[in-house]
Protein backbone atom coordinates (compact mmCIF):
# COMPACT_ATOMS: atom_id res chain seq x y z
CA UNK A 1 0.00 0.00 0.00
CA UNK A 2 2.98 2.46 0.79
CA UNK A 3 4.27 1.15 -2.16
CA UNK A 4 1.26 2.36 -3.95
CA UNK A 5 0.33 5.31 -2.22
CA UNK A 6 4.21 6.44 -2.63
CA UNK A 7 5.89 4.94 -6.10
CA UNK A 8 8.58 7.46 -6.03
CA UNK A 9 9.38 6.20 -2.90
CA UNK A 10 9.31 9.82 -0.80
CA UNK A 11 6.49 8.77 1.92
CA UNK A 12 6.92 11.16 4.79
CA UNK A 13 9.93 10.05 7.48
CA UNK A 14 6.66 8.84 9.83
CA UNK A 15 5.30 6.39 7.34
CA UNK A 16 8.91 4.74 6.40
CA UNK A 17 9.66 4.68 9.93
CA UNK A 18 6.55 2.77 10.86
CA UNK A 19 6.55 0.12 7.55
CA UNK A 20 10.26 -0.33 8.87
CA UNK A 21 9.09 -1.32 12.77
CA UNK A 22 6.85 -4.09 11.91
CA UNK A 23 9.36 -6.61 10.39
CA UNK A 24 11.84 -5.44 13.60
CA UNK A 25 8.79 -5.97 15.89
CA UNK A 26 8.08 -9.33 14.28
CA UNK A 27 11.77 -10.79 14.27
CA UNK A 28 11.69 -9.72 17.93
CA UNK A 29 8.28 -11.44 18.82
CA UNK A 30 9.64 -14.81 17.29
CA UNK A 31 12.87 -15.00 18.76
CA UNK A 32 10.90 -13.91 22.11
CA UNK A 33 8.45 -16.82 21.55
CA UNK A 34 11.64 -18.90 21.07
CA UNK A 35 13.12 -18.01 24.55
CA UNK A 36 9.68 -18.54 26.02
CA UNK A 37 9.40 -22.14 24.43
CA UNK A 38 12.97 -22.70 25.68
CA UNK A 39 12.00 -21.71 28.98
CA UNK A 40 9.13 -23.37 29.68
CA UNK A 41 10.61 -26.60 28.29
CA UNK A 42 13.54 -26.17 31.06
CA UNK A 43 10.94 -25.38 33.89
CA UNK A 44 9.08 -28.52 32.73
CA UNK A 45 11.75 -30.62 33.01
CA UNK A 46 12.86 -29.31 36.81
CA UNK A 47 9.67 -30.24 37.56
CA UNK A 48 9.70 -33.41 36.24
CA UNK A 49 13.22 -34.00 37.44
CA UNK A 50 11.78 -32.73 41.20
CA UNK A 51 9.40 -34.89 41.33
CA UNK A 52 11.29 -38.13 40.29
CA UNK A 53 13.45 -37.36 43.24
CA UNK A 54 11.34 -36.38 45.52
CA UNK A 55 9.06 -39.82 44.71
CA UNK A 56 13.12 -42.18 45.27
CA UNK A 57 13.40 -40.26 48.41
CA UNK A 58 10.10 -41.32 49.62
CA UNK A 59 10.19 -44.60 48.91
CA UNK A 60 13.50 -44.64 50.37
CA UNK A 61 11.87 -43.41 53.77
CA UNK A 62 9.38 -45.70 53.54
CA UNK A 63 11.80 -48.58 52.99
CA UNK A 64 13.78 -47.43 56.26
CA UNK A 65 10.80 -46.97 58.38
CA UNK A 66 9.66 -50.28 57.74
CA UNK A 67 12.90 -51.60 58.49
CA UNK A 68 13.20 -49.40 61.50
CA UNK A 69 9.43 -50.89 62.46
CA UNK A 70 11.00 -54.35 62.06
CA UNK A 71 14.07 -53.90 64.19
CA UNK A 72 12.31 -52.45 66.49
CA UNK A 73 9.50 -54.96 67.03
CA UNK A 74 12.72 -57.12 67.60
CA UNK A 75 14.21 -55.08 70.38
CA UNK A 76 10.61 -54.96 71.94
CA UNK A 77 10.86 -59.14 71.69
CA UNK A 78 14.46 -59.65 73.21
CA UNK A 79 13.02 -57.08 76.62
CA UNK A 80 10.30 -59.57 76.41
CA UNK A 81 12.74 -62.29 76.61
CA UNK A 82 15.25 -60.71 78.59
CA UNK A 83 12.95 -60.33 81.17
CA UNK A 84 11.76 -63.93 81.52
CA UNK A 85 15.47 -65.59 81.19
CA UNK A 86 16.00 -62.34 84.34
CA UNK A 87 13.06 -64.64 86.36
CA UNK A 88 15.21 -67.46 85.44
CA UNK A 89 18.16 -66.21 86.88
CA UNK A 90 16.86 -65.17 90.21
CA UNK A 91 14.95 -69.09 90.38
CA UNK A 92 18.26 -70.36 89.64
CA UNK A 93 20.43 -68.27 91.98
CA UNK A 94 18.14 -68.80 94.97
CA UNK A 95 18.40 -72.45 94.28
CA UNK A 96 22.25 -72.27 94.10
CA UNK A 97 22.08 -70.71 97.78
CA UNK A 98 20.32 -73.49 99.03
CA UNK A 99 22.53 -75.71 97.69
CA UNK A 100 25.24 -73.79 99.27
CA UNK A 101 23.75 -73.93 102.41
CA UNK A 102 22.60 -77.75 102.11
CA UNK A 103 26.49 -78.37 101.34
CA UNK A 104 28.25 -76.31 103.93
CA UNK A 105 25.64 -78.05 106.48
CA UNK A 106 26.60 -81.32 105.17
CA UNK A 107 30.13 -80.77 104.93
CA UNK A 108 30.75 -83.04 107.25
CA UNK A 109 28.91 -86.03 106.70
CA UNK A 110 28.97 -88.69 104.52
CA UNK A 111 26.47 -87.00 102.22
CA UNK A 112 28.57 -84.06 101.22
CA UNK A 113 29.94 -85.18 98.27
CA UNK A 114 26.14 -85.00 96.59
CA UNK A 115 25.58 -82.00 97.70
CA UNK A 116 28.46 -80.61 96.92
CA UNK A 117 27.45 -81.83 93.35
CA UNK A 118 24.04 -80.76 93.49
CA UNK A 119 25.72 -76.79 94.60
CA UNK A 120 28.11 -77.46 91.36
CA UNK A 121 25.49 -78.18 88.89
CA UNK A 122 23.27 -75.04 90.67
CA UNK A 123 25.71 -73.03 90.22
CA UNK A 124 26.43 -74.13 86.08
CA UNK A 125 22.26 -73.13 85.98
CA UNK A 126 23.22 -70.02 87.19
CA UNK A 127 25.87 -69.26 85.15
CA UNK A 128 24.38 -70.05 81.64
CA UNK A 129 21.16 -68.52 82.26
CA UNK A 130 23.26 -65.23 83.25
CA UNK A 131 25.29 -65.50 80.49
CA UNK A 132 22.38 -66.10 78.10
CA UNK A 133 20.80 -62.78 79.54
CA UNK A 134 23.93 -60.88 78.86
CA UNK A 135 23.01 -62.52 75.33
CA UNK A 136 19.74 -60.84 74.97
CA UNK A 137 20.69 -57.64 76.56
CA UNK A 138 23.30 -57.47 74.23
CA UNK A 139 21.58 -58.04 71.41
CA UNK A 140 19.01 -56.09 72.00
CA UNK A 141 21.04 -52.82 72.82
CA UNK A 142 22.51 -53.42 68.75
CA UNK A 143 18.96 -53.61 67.35
CA UNK A 144 18.05 -50.57 69.67
CA UNK A 145 21.28 -48.65 68.14
CA UNK A 146 20.44 -49.90 64.38
CA UNK A 147 17.33 -48.31 64.92
CA UNK A 148 18.32 -45.34 66.03
CA UNK A 149 21.14 -45.42 63.10
CA UNK A 150 17.80 -45.85 61.00
CA UNK A 151 15.77 -42.91 62.53
CA UNK A 152 19.04 -40.76 61.92
CA UNK A 153 19.08 -41.51 57.91
CA UNK A 154 15.23 -41.12 57.64
CA UNK A 155 15.75 -37.49 59.29
CA UNK A 156 18.21 -36.82 57.44
CA UNK A 157 16.84 -38.07 53.88
CA UNK A 158 14.14 -35.74 55.31
CA UNK A 159 15.97 -32.68 55.54
CA UNK A 160 17.36 -33.01 52.35
CA UNK A 161 14.59 -33.35 50.62
CA UNK A 162 13.36 -30.22 52.59
CA UNK A 163 16.28 -28.18 51.56
CA UNK A 164 15.93 -29.49 47.77
CA UNK A 165 12.21 -28.51 47.77
CA UNK A 166 13.11 -25.19 49.12
CA UNK A 167 16.00 -24.77 46.33
CA UNK A 168 13.77 -26.23 43.72
CA UNK A 169 11.05 -23.64 44.21
CA UNK A 170 13.09 -20.91 44.37
CA UNK A 171 14.24 -21.99 40.73
CA UNK A 172 10.79 -22.69 39.26
CA UNK A 173 9.68 -19.35 40.95
CA UNK A 174 12.90 -17.57 38.83
CA UNK A 175 12.06 -19.53 35.98
CA UNK A 176 8.10 -18.67 36.09
CA UNK A 177 9.09 -14.79 36.50
CA UNK A 178 11.32 -14.95 33.64
CA UNK A 179 8.57 -16.53 31.56
CA UNK A 180 6.03 -13.88 32.58
CA UNK A 181 8.79 -11.04 32.37
CA UNK A 182 9.06 -12.39 28.64
CA UNK A 183 5.21 -12.67 28.10
CA UNK A 184 4.65 -9.28 29.38
CA UNK A 185 7.51 -8.33 26.57
CA UNK A 186 5.50 -9.89 23.59
CA UNK A 187 2.71 -8.48 25.06
CA UNK A 188 4.04 -4.72 24.76
CA UNK A 189 5.44 -5.96 20.69
CA UNK A 190 1.68 -6.55 20.40
CA UNK A 191 0.89 -3.06 21.33
CA UNK A 192 3.61 -1.74 19.42
CA UNK A 193 2.38 -3.73 16.42
CA UNK A 194 -0.82 -2.45 16.84
CA UNK A 195 0.30 1.58 17.24
CA UNK A 196 2.50 1.21 13.88
CA UNK A 197 0.06 -0.33 12.04
CA UNK A 198 -2.74 2.28 13.48
CA UNK A 199 -0.70 4.76 12.29
CA UNK A 200 0.18 3.29 8.52
CA UNK A 201 -3.64 2.79 8.08
CA UNK A 202 -4.39 6.18 9.60
CA UNK A 203 -2.29 7.55 7.18
CA UNK A 204 -3.19 5.60 3.70
CA UNK A 205 -6.87 5.59 4.23
CA UNK A 206 -7.18 8.15 2.75
CA UNK A 207 -5.02 7.85 -0.40
CA UNK A 208 -7.23 7.08 -3.33
CA UNK A 209 -4.65 4.51 -4.70
CA UNK A 210 -5.29 2.46 -1.64
CA UNK A 211 -8.75 2.48 -1.24
CA UNK A 212 -9.34 -0.38 -3.18
CA UNK A 213 -6.97 -2.52 -1.13
CA UNK A 214 -7.54 -0.54 1.97
CA UNK A 215 -11.37 -2.24 1.41
CA UNK A 216 -9.53 -5.82 0.93
CA UNK A 217 -7.57 -5.56 4.54
CA UNK A 218 -10.93 -4.14 6.25
CA UNK A 219 -12.91 -6.59 4.93
CA UNK A 220 -10.35 -9.75 5.67
CA UNK A 221 -9.92 -8.40 9.39
CA UNK A 222 -14.16 -9.05 9.75
CA UNK A 223 -12.75 -12.90 9.36
CA UNK A 224 -12.41 -14.45 12.49
CA UNK A 225 -9.47 -15.75 13.19
CA UNK A 226 -6.98 -16.90 15.92
CA UNK A 227 -5.60 -14.37 17.27
CA UNK A 228 -1.49 -14.61 17.16
CA UNK A 229 0.08 -13.72 20.68
CA UNK A 230 3.11 -14.95 22.46
CA UNK A 231 2.58 -18.02 24.49
CA UNK A 232 3.57 -18.05 28.57
CA UNK A 233 2.67 -21.19 29.15
CA UNK A 234 4.00 -21.51 32.44
CA UNK A 235 3.83 -24.99 34.82
CA UNK A 236 2.30 -25.35 37.77
CA UNK A 237 3.64 -25.83 40.78
CA UNK A 238 2.54 -29.64 40.88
Amino acid sequence: MVARAYPAGNAPPEVQNALAQPWDLAARANRLEGEVASYTRKLEAQERRGRALRAEIGRKVEELAHEESRVLREASADHEEAGRVREQVAVAERAEQVARQQAEGAAQTAQARAYFERLGGAAATTELRRERLREIETRAGQRESAARDLRKQIEDLRGQLGRYAEALEEDLASGRERIAARAREGLAFEKAYGDVTTTLMGHLKGKAECRDLYQELIESQRQPAAPQTIRADVPNKG
